[in-house]
């Protein structure tokens, strides 16, 4: 038998894609509006981030608010690996969407962002042009198809962690593996970013156009 054939070779790459997918389990749609007193298994995204449940004064109602140090410039936001927001999102088109408010600071970037696997990988993230204000909530909503191609979803405005990709993997395999999910903003000191209604929305793929026979 040769054990260098195609066949082998190629039956090899599948064995150790579906490995590293890790057989997660899928994702579903999901929506949070912290309005129960707790922060819903949200936590810091980072080691210089808190985030706590705040009863009044979001859109409406409790809302999840990330706090930042001082002094510095750091990133901020908040993470979850709740089983529903996370896994395998496979199969799906999806939306993701959610409201955020600054309360202090001065933001430089806001991101939603999806980690790959396990703590020792990045991920694809999704910078939005407009940011949050003090003076008001803002929706924040983003589309995507995890069956894009890498270029795809650079093209759709998604982009690995680091500059060429380090410690990243493709978009398909990313998506085929979520470990958490995040909004990630940075921004200046003592700074309080509020986010609320976070939504995770499937529908199916379109089914290929039939055609008539002539």
């Amino acid at each position: 038998m040769n054990l260098h054939s195609p066949s082998l070779t190629r039956v090899a790459a599948t064995l150790a894609f579906a490995s590293l997918a890790g057989g997660a389990s899928a994702a579903t749609d999901y929506a949070e509006g912290w309005n129960d007193g707790s922060t819903a298994q949200w936590t810091a995204n980072t080691i210089d981030s808190t985030v706590a449940q705040n009863g009044a004064g979001g859109n409406p109602d409790g809302y999840l608010a990330s706090h930042g140090p001082a002094p510095g410039t750091f990133p901020i936001g908040a993470r979850t690996e709740v089983a529903a927001a996370t896994g395998d999102f496979s199969g799906f088109l999806w939306t993701a969407s959610f409201d955020a408010r600054q309360f202090t600071g001065i933001p430089t970037d806001l991101a939603l962002r999806f980690r790959f696997q396990d703590p020792g990988f990045n991920g694809w993230r999704y910078d939005f042009a407009d940011l949050p204000v003090a003076n008001g909530w803002k929706n924040y909503s983003v589309a995507f198809d995890p069956s894009w191609s890498n270029a795809q979803a650079v093209g759709n405005g998604w982009r690995t962690d680091l500059p060429g990709g380090a410690g990243s993997v493709s978009w398909q395999q990313n998506m085929m593996n979520v470990f958490s999910t995040e909004v990630r903003l940075d921004t200046g000191t003592n700074s309080v970013l509020g986010i609320d209604n976070f939504k995770l929305v499937s529908r199916p793929v379109p089914e290929p156009s039939t055609y008539a026979l002539f």
